[in-house]
């Protein structure tokens, strides 16, 4: 198992949980001084996570035979991967704005919510699930797409993404498009990594792809005219450069459990619980007048609070559910997969 890439699973759900933070934070009568334009960016967060998934599917695709019933029972277990994750936290979620905020459960689709039809935010229970969308259209795509062959793929592949990238430089307002939003440059974009030969790889230093991603990352907080396609080329290539750093040093051994890989195990727990519990602070703390002097200090030990319920989602609630119905249907566990992959 490629622990490192675990620790970035964390530092994208962290990163993204932290860009949620800012405004409960300032509310909350914080200021996060120069901290808060790097901040700021944790959406990017977002983009790490879809160069890993990228890289991670394509590594477990390439490494066994694949043929039909290898596709059905790919995307079977990453439906289970998605959804025995997303429907307890979505059933949690209906119950809480139910009692709070009735109206961001009753005025949206229930059909929408349960499949993840949608990547509008207004028309999600849970908003940050926009991208889970994107998540399962690539699963669906590069699952059947495999089935051409490895050689095939890859042309494939290059031919969507000739396809997004010149619509996008055509008419940049084609990026509100689904299948030609350049978030899934950086699914494929993962997979390519993911797909190639790790023999053939460049004699490249680890921190000559470091200093990329935080040059691009720069680059990026910089940049004030921003676009879809160049966040998937200047964000995206930082996700990019820091997921090839994480495999080249696990090829080179450095590869040890830390507190930070034990938490990207609840990377996606994390990331679906996160929002909500901000607002929990905002509509049961915030008001209690006695505590408003010391806000800003409790907030950050909720944000602390946060990651450990998330971790503990996990562990009671949402491995258990998948590893039981992955047994049951006799696909192997969630560990087994980890260490597939």
């Amino acid at each position: 198992m490629n622990y490192n890439l675990q620790r970035l699973r964390a530092s994208a759900a962290i990163a993204v949980l932290l860009f949620h933070c800012v405004p409960f934070f300032e509310r909350a009568g914080g200021s996060l001084g120069f901290l808060k334009p790097l901040i700021a960016c944790g959406y990017a967060g977002v983009d790490l996570f879809f160069v890993l998934s990228g890289f991670i599917i394509a590594k477990g695709v390439s490494a066994r035979h694949y043929d039909w019933t290898a596709a059905s029972r790919f995307l079977e277990k990453r439906a289970y991967r998605i959804f025995l994750g997303y429907w307890p936290v979505l059933g949690l979620t209906v119950v809480f704005y139910m009692a709070t905020m009735p109206e961001r459960v009753t005025q949206v689709s229930a059909m929408t919510n349960l499949l993840l039809l949608s990547n509008r935010i207004p028309e999600l229970v849970i908003g940050q699930a926009w991208s889970l969308s994107y998540e399962l259209f690539f699963y669906v795509s590069f699952g059947l797409l495999a089935l051409a062959g490895r050689r095939s793929l890859r042309s494939l592949v290059m031919g969507y993404v000739a396809v997004i990238l010149i619509a996008n430089l055509v008419n940049p307002e084609l990026a509100e498009l689904f299948v030609l939003s350049p978030f899934l440059l950086e699914l494929f974009a993962g997979a390519v990594l993911g797909s190639v030969s790790t023999q053939h790889w460049p004699r490249i230093e680890v921190w000559v792809l470091a200093v990329a991603a935080i040059l691009l990352l720069a680059l990026w907080i910089a940049i004030e005219m921003r676009t879809p396609l160049m966040r998937a080329f200047v964000v995206g290539g930082a996700a990019f450069s820091l997921v090839a750093s994480a495999e080249l040093l696990r090829l080179r051994g450095v590869n040890g459990v830390s507190t930070l890989s034990r938490l990207g195990d609840s990377s996606y727990s994390l990331y679906l619980i996160h929002y909500q519990l901000l607002e929990a602070f905002s509509i049961f703390v915030m008001p209690v007048a006695g505590l408003k002097p010391y806000l800003p200090a409790i907030f950050c030990v909720w944000v602390g609070m946060i990651i450990g319920v998330s971790h503990l989602f996990h562990r009671v609630v949402e491995k258990p559910l998948y590893d039981f119905v992955c047994e049951f249907r006799r696909l192997g566990s969630a560990s087994q997969t980890a260490r597939a992959l």
